[in-house]
């Protein structure tokens, strides 16, 4: 089986051509290959199929097997390795994800992609459509209680379940024991993905879990704001740019 290794602001995935590949056992597949000792080593696989409701369909898997609605960076080197690969030539297309068709822009420098543009749709921060046993139209600064603490946080979901949690130090965090509470606490039956932020300013954010899922959360949680606005949120080598109308959000 052939296949690419690509990442996207550090999130890496292998990703696999099935418009001329046949994967039998996807989530047994997802296990083995992303295993970083004894595999390729990834964050999950994805699989590029054809579709019958967009241009193509991303079909992705995380590292445990289980089945992922959407990434930002996944779906942004999905555009890449098409048009790079001289499968598609129109700058402009669309991907079908398990939380919908997204719409997706392409900027090329030297003939190969440098940037994407992805229309991510609006976030949702109701409780039950999180999905999340909190109630509520909004989940915003909520107060509850995670292993032996208690935390205020955002919910917002933006194509897959997030919980963001602002702080004023976010190394003080202790990320790889209390993020896991997080992902399986009882206020979350599809589990969660978490991000622990500290705002530095109005354009910049540093988080401790270093995934632009962070950006996507704190722009969830100032989507009562009209108009518009940017915001760059830096790593320590890469920027995303965030940009929103009223209706809608790119990255």
């Amino acid at each position: 089986m052939k296949f690419t290794k690509m990442q996207g602001l550090g999130n890496d995935y292998v990703y696999v051509n099935c418009l001329k590949e046949t994967i039998a056992d996807p989530p047994a597949l997802a296990k083995k290959i992303s295993d970083r000792h004894f595999g390729v080593g990834s964050d999950g696989l994805i699989m590029i199929n054809p579709s019958y409701k967009a241009d193509f369909e991303m079909d992705m898997y995380n590292a445990d097997g289980s089945r992922a609605e959407m990434c930002g960076n996944g779906i942004r080197c999905v555009a890449k390795y098409l048009f790079d690969n001289g499968i598609v030539k129109n700058k402009h297309m669309t991907i079908e994800t398990l939380s919908g068709v997204r719409e997706m822009t392409l900027f090329t420098f030297n003939g190969k992609v440098s940037s994407v543009s992805v229309n991510m749709g609006k976030a949702v921060l109701e409780g039950k459509k999180i999905p999340s046993t909190l109630e509520g139209d909004k989940i915003v600064n909520r107060e509850i209680a995670v292993g032996d603490k208690n935390y205020n946080v955002t919910l917002v979901n933006v194509g897959n379940p997030h919980c963001v949690v602002f702080c004023d130090k976010v190394d003080a965090v202790d990320v790889a024991n209390v993020g896991p509470l997080f992902e399986y606490a009882k206020y979350f039956p599809q589990r969660v993905n978490v991000e622990f932020v500290r705002v530095v300013n109005d354009k910049t954010l540093k988080c401790a879990y270093g995934n632009v899922v962070t950006v996507k959360l704190w722009r969830a949680v100032r989507v009562r704001r009209l108009g518009s606005w940017r915001l760059c949120w830096a790593d320590i080598a890469r920027r995303t740019k965030i940009s929103r109308s009223r209706y809608a959000a790119a990255i």
